[in-house]
């Protein structure tokens, strides 16, 4: 995980309240939300961040950096989706869109790139638990993300941003 001394952080980010979003609007102004958040997230990722679709309307970003860089990279990914997907911003948006954030770095902690997913997964859904639209990196049940990472995989963001 570790090749050149620098820290690895995984990054989650998940559209909050995004089904009703597609219920309510449908699916085709559900799929521009998509694109435009893939968006966002490509355009304030640094050069070195990987982006990509982890399944649905979850992201993920892994970053080099250490902890302090990757939640201040997250709050800002965070800020941007809220400023970016506002329908102030963009008036093909029909209800401003947030995302809730959650975060894992490597030896901080986990020592395993598949338990850093699922602290960072279980992060990003205690965000939604307690509000939705921030930043989490606190404590959090792993077994409830056991059961949630057992059908995922990964789409690259240039699929979703095309």
């Amino acid at each position: 995980l570790k090749t050149d001394g620098t820290n690895l952080t995984v990054v989650f980010l998940d559209i909050d309240d995004f089904k009703q979003y597609n219920d309510q609007f449908g699916h085709q102004e559900g799929d521009y939300v998509l694109q435009k958040v893939a968006q966002t997230i490509t355009q304030e990722a640094r050069g070195e961040d990987i982006a990509s679709r982890y399944g649905g309307e979850e992201f993920t970003l892994i970053l080099g950096c250490d902890y302090e860089t990757a939640c201040r990279v997250a709050e800002r990914l965070r800020s941007s989706v809220e400023e970016r997907c506002s329908t102030f911003a963009d008036p093909d948006i029909k209800r401003s869109v947030t995302v809730s954030v959650g975060l894992a770095t490597f030896e901080r902690d986990a020592d395993a790139g598949d338990k850093l997913v699922k602290i960072a997964d279980a992060r990003m859904y205690e965000a939604k638990r307690r509000g939705k639209n921030q930043v989490y990196t606190g404590d959090v049940n792993l077994d409830e993300a056991n059961a949630r990472n057992a059908d995922h995989c990964t789409t690259h963001l240039g699929i979703v941003a095309g």
